[in-house]
């Protein structure tokens, strides 16, 4: 590593300078750990760790990824595959559910407190101290549908203690009295 090296400020001369010059440049050009990926170092090199499902795709893209839906998990994430219109591709990764369609264990509207007990992704029972009601998700969660997902700075949704940087882009779902 650079701070092994000769020690650039110490003198005037034209090397030490010239060292100095030669360090602010790849300092500047160093590349620092961030979301989705880690930076892992040796005495043989460093190298550049990407973390599907917890940052990084594998895409170049910066906007929405279009995935399908490839496995839900009574959580509030599932999983998904990159997906081109025809082919999905690469490991499956795991990406955050809307705010909206979480599954939350209970909420206070308008002075109510209401809470939740889940069946599955799709179906929740609310109750608000009196009252039982059988609600469902719509648009439902369907293996193999498609759903945008974007990265976010917090998702606040962790899987093995590491949090998720992708999140569903659906603001349409939501949960809804059960007629049926």
């Amino acid at each position: 590593m650079l701070s092994r090296g000769p020690n650039p400020n110490s003198g005037d001369s034209r090397a030490a300078t010239w060292l100095r010059r030669l360090l602010a440049a790849v300092q500047a050009n160093k590349l620092l750990p961030g979301i989705g990926y880690k930076l892992k170092h040796s005495t043989l090199g460093t190298t550049l760790e990407i973390n599907p499902g917890k940052g990084g795709v594998g895409g170049t893209s910066t906007g929405a990824q279009m995935c399908l839906i490839t496995e839900l998990f009574e959580e509030d994430y599932f999983g998904v595959k990159l997906f081109n219109g025809v082919t999905t591709s690469g490991d499956q990764f795991n990406i955050a559910k809307s705010v909206p369609s979480r599954m939350a264990t209970g909420q206070t509207i308008e002075g109510t407190t209401f809470s939740y007990t889940y069946d599955d992704d799709n179906h929740r029972t609310s109750n608000d101290g009196s009252t039982d009601e059988a609600q469902v998700m719509r648009p439902q969660f369907v293996v193999q549908n498609l759903v945008f997902a974007i990265a976010a700075d917090h998702t606040y949704v962790t899987v093995d203690e590491t949090e998720l940087l992708f999140i569903e882009l659906n603001t349409e779902r939501e949960w809804c009295k059960k007629y049926l």
